[in-house]
């Protein structure tokens, strides 16, 4: 009876072990992204993204920025774990298939997409005249539940 007790208590942790590492592996599979609705012309504005990484794992990010005026540029970013990533948007090394688009020439927005929960900071200010604003992103997955 002993025997076939610990065989059992084995086997259920066999089982527990499988079905978190899938639940873990499928979470850190899945790519969220967090939708950052507006940042300001460069130049007037001072624009600054916080990208916070509070997960056990170190990652990356792709980060997209679409500017009104139809320019887009990406960008990927490493990130360790418990840590922030924190730049102005004008330094971020973008890259864009416009060989004449100019990064900041317009207002944009930004996508940032991980297999990693990331969460997030906007600040922008205009230092001619004071304004300033920050903001928290939404995550894309929220927008589209309550418009479901």
């Amino acid at each position: 009876m002993k025997k076939i007790c610990v065989f059992i208590i084995i086997f259920v942790t066999f089982i527990v072990t499988i079905v978190l590492n899938n639940t873990i592996v499928n979470a850190m599979s899945e790519t969220k992204t967090n939708i950052y609705p507006y940042f300001g012309k460069d130049g007037a504005y001072i624009n600054i993204i916080v990208i916070t990484n509070a997960t056990d794992i170190a990652g990356s990010a792709d980060i997209t920025l679409y500017e009104q005026d139809g320019d887009v540029f990406t960008a990927t970013i490493a990130i360790a774990a418990h840590r922030i990533y924190l730049s102005m948007l004008r330094y971020i090394d973008w890259v864009s298939t416009n060989p004449s688009a100019v990064m900041g020439d317009s207002r944009g927005h930004v996508l940032v997409s991980s297999n990693l929960t990331l969460n997030g900071l906007a600040m922008i200010t205009n230092p001619s005249t004071g304004e300033s604003i920050s903001y928290i992103p939404s995550r894309e997955e929220d927008i589209n539940e309550s418009v479901d």
